[in-house]
């Protein structure tokens, strides 16, 4: 009983906070941040019985909603957007402004990783929308907002914009200072500045290659240290996605740290982290660097490991170690 009581309360405040409040629209004008009320009642009505009809935008003639998207931040609006139930609805609360009313937002003062995340959530809705408001964007004041993000956020960004506009988006890669790239990946780890360089390359090439160039192997390789074996592999492919050569130089030169021995030769290695590693040096077409560490290592470990895992995970291992060198492969069966 008690729990149906509250269960009502909390009913009866829903509805008399929101869709009986004839101040709601007032309250809502308030604050930048407040339109996202309408998405949290639209998220939580479903829970009572009585309000999981009512439509969300109800309470609001369509100057009204205008008012309120015009007072909410960026972020807010478009997050309440995304958060209504369904398409249909989304599309008539992005209709409530106009195009240019839409591009002024997107072109006040804003973070700009926001500026992708905005654009990226009303493409799922109106693409020709968010493609509108790109394509008229101010470039370099855009670009300049680079500077204040870090290096993940800046390629997370920019990827976003590439599938809604991609001239735009190389337009604005090639207006940031690469310099500035370079610094920020200073204070990334190594599997965001993989990653990045991934998603630059999609961009521009030669920018990724040349951001590639500026970063010394050592700096890189110390990057390695504190990362489990098992990120390795997929890292690396970031990498020799944007350069082969230089991430040749880059397994080889990480492969002579000691931290690398140090973990493959730990007692508390895995099968699973032992066949993950030793993969990717078939995969990334490294067999002879990878005959070489064999050398190196303790090779009871991995005997050790293939006799005591379930067999999947043995017969993986054996394999993974098969394709570096076939003779010691051969010995494990």
């Amino acid at each position: 009983f008690a729990h149906a009581g509250l269960k009502r309360y909390k009913l009866d405040y829903c509805n008399n906070l929101y869709f009986s409040n004839r101040n709601l629209v007032q309250i809502l004008k308030r604050g930048t941040k407040n339109a996202s009320a309408i998405s949290y009642i639209e998220t939580h009505k479903n829970n009572f019985k009585d309000l999981e009809n009512k439509n969300v935008l109800a309470p609001f003639n369509h100057d009204e909603l205008k008012d309120v998207f015009r007072k909410a931040s960026l972020n807010s609006l478009t997050l309440t957007i995304r958060l209504l139930p369904n398409n249909e609805l989304r599309a008539k609360a992005i209709n409530v402004l106009s195009v240019v009313e839409w591009k002024q937002k997107f072109n006040s003062d804003i973070h700009f990783g926001i500026y992708g995340n905005s654009l990226a959530e009303l493409k799922k809705v109106k693409p020709e929308l968010a493609t509108a408001i790109l394509k008229t964007v101010d470039i370099k004041r855009v670009s300049s907002k680079i500077h204040y993000q870090k290096f993940d956020y800046i390629t997370k960004t920019l990827s976003e914009l590439k599938e809604i506009d991609f001239t735009t988006t190389s337009e604005i890669l090639s207006s940031v200072d690469i310099k500035v790239l370079k610094r920020k990946s200073k204070h990334a780890s190594v599997e965001q500045i993989g990653i990045g360089l991934s998603r630059l390359y999609d961009i521009d090439q030669s920018i990724s290659k040349s951001l590639f160039e500026e970063l010394e192997i050592e700096f890189l390789s110390n990057l390695f240290a504190d990362k489990p074996l098992t990120a390795f592999g997929h890292i690396l492919k970031e990498f020799k996605k944007v350069e082969p050569s230089k991430t040749q130089n880059l397994i080889r030169h990480t492969l002579e740290k000691e931290f690398v021995i140090s973990k493959l030769n730990s007692t508390t290695i895995t099968t699973i982290d032992l066949f993950t590693f030793y993969l990717l040096f078939s995969q990334l077409e490294l067999r002879n660097e990878g005959q070489e560490l064999l050398k190196k290592v303790n090779l009871d470990i991995i005997e050790g490991r293939v006799k005591s895992s379930y067999i999947k995970h043995s017969v993986q291992l054996v394999n993974a170690i098969n394709e570096i060198d076939p003779s010691f492969g051969k010995k494990l069966v």
